[in-house]
């Protein structure tokens, strides 16, 4: 993590600034065009170190983990606590007060939180590891499965247009798994940031992209840990149709956005989840695979300062021949977009 991270980051549960405390630094030197510089600090100590373990706190209680570089800003009651209080322990950081804060967290269950925590502890249902994680260090080049890595750069490139993107412009990359997406739009210069809540798949992509890396973060999509009113364009990825609550998380979108910004979701579709590989994957891994169309788009944004979803189609066209009907053919992905207003 690089400091410069600091001035998007925010407790999700006050909307507090988040500090850096107890930090363990590694040397990481990368070149300026890939590392945004921090509003505030030394913009030259941000581009030669990272952050390889901490805490981060608030001026109240709160208190977030920094674990091998990746910050880990989940709500309470998706916490491991021991573990965290045995991190902070074994960096010397261990308070009373951080002690006291754990005794008091909300744990208290919500709809859904099953389906997340199922998304967290994933990899400790998977029997052959390093084969399922493979994919990740190539992302998003699947090892000899040419039909699906062609669809995820075809879909990637599809939303590009949509995402009214400009040099320097700042996005909220949600649900990035392995964060090739993340990865690409830092590379075309956007300021991009990962959120994922699965810490193996952050992980797993940074094995990938080593020191020049995208800004990464754990954390639940329907409780961002950023300030408000960041981010140009919100990008959801093959992703959005694992949020429980979709409704909360456009709420999130509409306050870390700007006005005029741009969400982008890139869905396999309404049918999704009677699809025999989705509906095998909830039932061994007990996670969420729920399509949605564009009426289901339109209900999420109810009541929230966003203009009436759209979806876009890509049609090719011959000379001479009439539009042809409505088709995802050529994308193969059913591609919404959704204006802040």
């Amino acid at each position: 993590m690089r400091y410069s991270f600091l001035d998007l980051l925010a407790c999700p549960m006050t909307g507090e600034k988040l500090s850096p405390v107890a930090v363990r630094e590694i040397a990481a030197p990368i070149p300026e065009p890939y590392c945004p510089n921090p509003i505030s600090g030394d913009a030259e100590k941000n581009r030669a170190v990272e952050i390889d373990a901490g805490i981060l706190t608030t001026p109240g209680d709160n208190w977030y983990p920094i674990i091998n570089g990746i910050p880990e800003i989940l709500p309470d009651r998706l916490r491991d606590w021991n573990r965290d209080l045995d991190f902070a322990r074994s960096i010397g950081a261990l308070t009373p007060g951080m002690e006291s804060r754990a005794r008091v967290a909300d744990r208290s269950v919500q709809i859904g939180d099953g389906n997340k925590v199922a998304e967290i502890t994933l990899l400790e249902k998977v029997e052959n590891k390093e084969a399922f994680l493979g994919p990740g260090r190539l992302s998003p080049f699947n090892p000899y499965a040419f039909h699906h890595s062609s669809e995820l750069i075809r879909g990637f490139s599809c939303c590009i247009p949509f995402m009214k993107l400009q040099l320097g412009s700042v996005v909220i990359d949600s649900g990035s798994g392995y964060s090739w997406t993340t990865e690409w739009f830092m590379k075309m210069g956007i300021r991009a940031v990962g959120v994922e809540i699965n810490r193996t798949y952050l992980e797993t992509g940074l094995q990938r992209m080593g020191v020049n890396s995208p800004e990464l973060v754990i954390a639940d999509a329907e409780n961002l840990p950023f300030i408000s009113d960041i981010f140009d364009a919100g990008l959801g990825f093959d992703a959005f149709h694992h949020i429980p609550n979709r409704e909360r998380a456009m709420e999130e979108f509409a306050r870390v956005l700007k006005t005029s910004g741009t969400i982008t979701l890139v869905e396999p579709g309404e049918a999704h989840e009677h699809d025999p590989l989705a509906v095998e994957v909830m039932a061994k891994y007990g996670t969420l695979e729920r399509g949605m169309n564009l009426d289901d788009v339109c209900s999420y944004v109810v009541g929230l300062p966003f203009d009436k979803p759209r979806e876009h189609f890509l049609l090719p066209v011959e000379s001479g021949q009439s539009v042809p009907e409505l088709s995802r053919d050529f994308i193969g992905w059913s591609l919404f977009t959704i204006d802040r207003q």
